[in-house]
């Protein structure tokens, strides 16, 4: 995919991550509205058919493209501290539990079990503190 963003830019190249990822793909070599590059843009159609017309390159998926990796990365990680499950992750992102637990652990993530444990720690902490303020309230609402 560096050499279609190489010559046809990114905006190329993570269009067809985007809708073709993770195939061999044969590139036509001219542009029909039916035809198999029509899930692009005509101008990024016809720049990729300028450059690989006739020939058949490979696609990754966008998972697969390290740029997108770290944003995915990101987007699960804001999620988690959010307190949201694995299992509303993995449906919100439109990717499987397994890849949440695998992008966490590639980018080195505090494991979520200890993230919850922190999470009901602090929530703890803010209840008591709110029950003494309670007290302290009614205290003076005594006096």
């Amino acid at each position: 995919m560096g050499e279609v963003a190489r010559l046809c830019g990114d905006e190329v190249a993570h269009a067809m991550m985007k809708s073709m990822g993770g195939a061999r793909f044969y590139v036509p070599k001219k542009y029909t509205a039916t035809g198999p590059l029509a899930v692009l843009s005509r101008e990024h159609a016809e720049a990729l058919i300028a450059e690989f017309g006739a020939e058949i390159i490979y696609v990754p998926s966008a998972q697969d493209n390290a740029d997108i990796k770290e944003q995915r990365f990101q987007e699960v990680e804001r999620l988690v501290q959010a307190g949201v499950s694995t299992a509303e992750i993995a449906n919100r992102l439109s990717i499987s539990q397994t890849y949440v637990f695998a992008l966490r652990r590639e980018f080195g993530a505090q494991p979520i079990s200890e993230i919850r444990k922190r999470q009901k720690a602090a929530l703890s902490v803010a209840e008591q503190h709110a029950a003494s303020r309670q007290s302290q309230n009614r205290s003076t609402e005594r006096i």
